[in-house]
């Protein structure tokens, strides 16, 4: 009798936990199949399973959050300090924050710019300074140039930078990043914002209940445009270049960011797809974190 060979898993799609596992896809010639549930594994580009690497602490500090790498040191805050992490973990407070308040972060000629709602500054070679208006130079004027808004989200768009509060998008003047003239320039968003992340040519705003992607290159030309009518969880928004990825991405910047339907993935033009929504159930939750690391989009996320 002649028995057909099937081939044990060998390596797997991904998760799916959105069916019945028994209705799971499985190539039996290969031995690709899809996974019920999933801890502490990854699985490569050739759909290779292996177990995570683990980690170990090297850093007990209470209350950290809002981790932003700067290249030879990075930034986050512990507590009520905005504090400078080095390579070796040593840590230097450089200045007090609110508590609780998840920081924004940009950087531009050197210096990282930061808002999260109730402070805002720079840091420049690991000091922190005021963000402060510099003194005007230029064409005789009529316009009042302020202090840079209270904000808790930042971009930087086509020499401007961009400070959101709640519902309005405040910019500055063209490469005048301390510059702002708070009752001409802005605009309102369709609710308060979640996420505001630009690419090549416009930003995807995510609010609680919806996505949206603003086209245009002037801040008065901006044409808005529903793409998703489910909304993003706060702080899971990552920006990446795009040739990071792969030849298939055709778009200079790729946003990822995690929503209550799925990990999904904003490219220039506006361009909108949901990557996860016929396998993943997404947990609830309120906020998270988002990062691109090697050749992953990492998110973690709380109830």
């Amino acid at each position: 009798m002649a028995f057909k060979h099937r081939k044990l898993m060998a390596g797997s799609t991904g998760l799916n936990n959105a069916i019945d596992p028994h209705r799971h896809y499985f190539d039996e010639r290969i031995g690709l199949k899809e996974m019920a549930a999933a801890v502490n594994v990854d699985i490569d580009s050739r759909m290779r399973v292996s177990r995570r690497k683990g980690f170990t602490s090297v850093l007990a500090v209470s209350g950290a959050h809002s981790l932003f790498s700067v290249g030879q040191y990075a930034l986050f805050v512990a507590g009520d300090a905005l504090t400078v992490l080095e390579k070796d973990y040593t840590t230097t407070p450089i200045r007090n924050v609110s508590i609780n308040a998840r920081m924004s972060y940009v950087t531009v000629d050197g210096k990282v710019y930061y808002a999260n709602g109730f402070e805002t500054g720079y840091v420049l070679n690991r000091l922190s300074y005021a963000w402060t208006p510099a003194t005007y130079v230029g064409p005789t004027t009529n316009k009042e140039f302020t202090a840079p808004p209270i904000g808790n989200l930042l971009s930087l768009y086509r020499g401007r930078m961009y400070v959101v509060r709640g519902s309005i998008a405040y910019y500055s003047e063209p490469f005048a990043y301390s510059w702002y003239n708070e009752a001409f320039n802005y605009f309102n968003l369709p609710g308060t914002a979640t996420m505001f992340q630009a690419v090549d040519d416009g930003f995807f705003v995510g609010t609680a209940d919806e996505v949206w992607f603003f086209a245009g290159v002037a801040p008065n030309e901006m044409m808005p445009r529903r793409v998703a009518d489910y909304g993003v969880v706060a702080g899971t928004a990552a920006n990446v270049v795009g040739r990071q990825l792969n030849e298939v991405v055709q778009s200079k910047n790729v946003v990822f960011m995690t929503t209550p339907k799925g990990v999904c993935m904003g490219l220039d033009g506006g361009v909108f797809t949901n990557l996860t929504e016929q396998k993943l159930v997404m947990p609830t939750s309120t906020q998270g974190a988002g990062g691109y690391l090697g050749d992953k989009y990492i998110v973690t996320l709380e109830p």
